[in-house]
Formats: C-alpha cells, structure tokens, sequence
C-alpha cells in the first residue's frame, strides 16, 4: 500500500509543478479576474513596445508561386508593390513586378525536379507587423522595410506591399528572392 501512496504522491506533486508553469497560473498569481485590466494600466503607464514582429510565413517553389504570392500581396492589382531599388508597380504594372522576380532560365515550372525529389524554395515571404501604438505611417513603414532588408540582402531582388485590411494589424508583406542576383543562396 505504501508504493501506491508514494506513487500517487509523485503523480499529484508532477501536476501540480506543471500547474505553476501554465500562463493561467501566472494570470492567477498576477491579478485573477483584474490581469487584462493590470496589463491595460501597465501598457499605458510605461508606454507600449515599438517593436515590429518579423514573421517567415511561407514561400514559392515554382514561378506560378511567385505569381500567386505576389497577387496576393497586391489582392489580385488593386494595392501598389514596391521593388527593392524603390520603383512602384500598381495595376497591370504588376505583371512587370512579377517577372521581375521570376528567373525564367533557373526557376522550375514544377514542384518536382527530374529526379523526382522536391524542388529548393525559390521566394520566402515574409511579414513585417508593427504594432498600432507605434503610429506608424505606412509610406515610412515601407521605406525602413525597405531599406533594412537592402542593408541585410543587398544583392537580391524583393517586392513589398502594404496591408492595413485590419485596423489593428498594419503590416508589410514581402516576397523575398533566395538567390542573390550572383546565383548565391541567403
């Protein structure tokens, strides 16, 4: 009967460490029924983060993915995309800014290659999201994403476009060629 005991003491002593580490614990022991409300005050007494959030959300394998990134980036030519040098594209400009980022001899039209493994990603997209504290104009937004990622890929091409479809998540999208334009991968 002893062991049962001392087993059920482990049991119960391992469940409730892992209690203290949940984020309802941590809303518990911080405030209860009041933590948004502490958060609230806090975020207006100290200011809220300027930081942007910087996510890696998916890429193109093939040119047809590249198209179909860069229109929704652009929701099918109704908002206007920007290429890395700055050059704006609206409307059925956009077709130029499509075969900007296509390499027709080096980009595959297939998911597959010959060999019948899969083929490297040729784009990565990525979404900068400042928060809405920030205030941000979009024009600037656009132009610091656009000059930090000329300061970190200087030789690769990209396209970038503005979101504000929610009012509370404006947001660049970019369309980000791997190869630089010496055939080197970032």
């Amino acid at each position: 009967m002893g062991v049962y005991v001392d087993k059920e003491y482990r049991v119960k002593r391992k469940s409730s460490e892992n209690g203290r580490k949940s984020a309802f614990a941590h809303k518990v022991k911080n405030g209860g029924k009041n933590y948004s409300r502490n958060v609230q005050e806090r975020i207006n007494r100290k200011g809220a983060s300027k930081e942007v959030v910087v996510k890696i959300s998916g890429g193109a394998i093939t040119r047809q993915g590249i198209r179909n990134s860069i229109d929704y980036m652009s929701r099918e030519s109704e908002l206007p995309v920007m290429s890395e040098s700055g050059r704006v594209w609206t409307g059925d400009e956009i077709l130029e800014a499509k075969e900007h980022m296509i390499d027709r001899a080096n980009d595959p039209q297939h998911v597959m290659n010959d060999k019948g493994k899969e083929n490297k990603k040729i784009t990565q997209n990525i979404v900068f999201s400042p928060p809405v504290s920030a205030k941000v104009k979009p024009e600037d937004l656009l132009e610091s994403v656009r000059k930090t990622m000329q300061k970190k890929y200087p030789n690769h091409r990209f396209v970038l476009g503005y979101h504000c479809d929610k009012k509370e998540h404006p947001h660049v999208h970019v369309v980000f060629r791997i190869r630089d334009n010496d055939g080197k991968r970032a």
